[in-house]
């Protein structure tokens, strides 16, 4: 996978579906290395419509604000259990399209239970923000969306219990689709009170 298959597979996406919201969660140095606006210019070319450099701080991001500005592009940041209140203040007027809430500490991946944390840090950041608040990292049950959408997350993001289920099935595309639809589903019921 590189920068261009990506953007090639995203284009395909969008023909195929106008509507759904594409967001990349991508590291500062693959927008670096093609160009800050090049990179931005060509995501929106292709449909993205938000973009978090996940090692860019907020005190560093003055060029891809202007960048992804200019090209039409929403600038997503994140927000930590660690996250002072200085710079949650400047994280919220400052961000949009949406607020990726880090639901714990550490690597990202699969976990067993949702922390007590996260629904602390959605309570705690969601008063303030004007933006939909989404939480990642870990989520891979229904019972954790369920919890995320209760505490008053608009949203869960996962990424590594699908990247599992494809690992699991690979070499079958057919089974590939069918896990990974079954899983989410379950995953979309999760957030219906």
């Amino acid at each position: 996978m590189d920068t261009d298959k990506a953007l090639s597979l995203i284009k395909k996406i969008r023909a195929f579906d106008k509507e759904i919201p594409i967001s990349l969660l991508i590291y500062y140095n693959l927008i670096l290395q093609r160009g800050i606006e090049k990179f931005y210019s060509d995501a929106k070319s292709v449909g993205v419509d938000a973009v978090l450099a996940a090692d860019c701080p907020i005190e560093e991001s003055q060029p891809l604000l202007a960048a992804a500005r200019k090209s039409g592009i929403d600038q997503v940041f994140l927000v930590a259990p660690t996250t002072t209140e200085s710079r949650l203040k400047k994280i919220l007027e400052t961000a949009s399209g949406y607020i990726y809430l880090v639901s714990l500490l550490g690597v990202t991946g699969a976990r067993a239970s949702l922390q007590n944390r996260t629904i602390e840090l959605i309570k705690r950041v969601k008063p303030f923000s004007k933006l939909p608040i989404c939480v990642g990292f870990g989520i891979s049950r229904p019972e954790h969306v369920k919890g995320v959408v209760s505490a008053g997350a608009d949203g869960a993001i996962v990424g590594s219990a699908i990247i599992n289920l494809i690992k699991q099935n690979a070499g079958n595309a057919d089974a590939i689709l069918e896990s990974v639809s079954a899983f989410s589903s379950k995953m979309k019921k999760a957030t219906r009170p």
